[in-house]
């Protein structure tokens, strides 16, 4: 991931001194992607179609973590009694075994959704996010939750957050999406 950063900050560099070199401004924008999921003033296509991959349910967890109580409480008890409690040790195995399948079951049914319903959508978004910045003449356009994670510490006068207008470029060009 550092190697990347690196490779990616020489290329900037590289590219900000090479246009630097020949006279001209080179625009800079940051973009916050994880303002694209909010509820209100997010990518609306993106929120519809994330809800609708989120909407593969979880199974009835609570039930199931109150079987799984009822046989502690009840193992609890013939522990207590001085009586075997083979038995219940099974179930209870045979309880948590379960519960992990159906857990398992539903990432594997959401990852499924999410693959079909948003993994286009985040390359549609991609797309027009290169086609924004090719109309308002923005060389670099950096995600700044990517820069939170990382040494990079971008600074300068030609910096512009472009999310608030990105999102509005986007909801615009989608304006079908309700």
């Amino acid at each position: 991931m550092k190697i990347l950063i690196v490779i990616l900050l020489l290329l900037i560099t590289g590219f900000v001194s090479a246009q630097a070199s020949s006279k001209s401004l080179v625009k800079i924008a940051t973009v916050n992607t994880m303002r694209f999921e909010d509820d209100r003033d997010g990518i609306r296509k993106l929120v519809i179609y994330s809800n609708k991959a989120s909407e593969v349910g979880f199974p009835a967890s609570s039930s199931a973590a109150e079987e799984i109580s009822i046989v502690e409480k009840e193992i609890r008890l013939l522990e207590c009694q001085n009586l075997p409690t083979e038995a219940k040790t099974i179930q209870l195995k045979a309880l948590k075994t379960k519960v992990i399948e159906l857990q398992d079951s539903s990432r594997a049914a959401y990852k499924k959704r999410y693959s079909i319903l948003v993994e286009p959508v985040i390359n549609e978004i991609r797309a027009k996010l290169k086609e924004y910045a090719s109309k308002n003449g923005y060389q670099v356009v950096v995600d700044t939750n990517t820069l939170n994670e990382s040494p990079v510490i971008l600074v300068g006068e030609n910096i512009t957050d472009i999310t608030e207008d990105f999102i509005k470029f986007f909801n615009k060009s989608n304006s079908e999406v309700k």
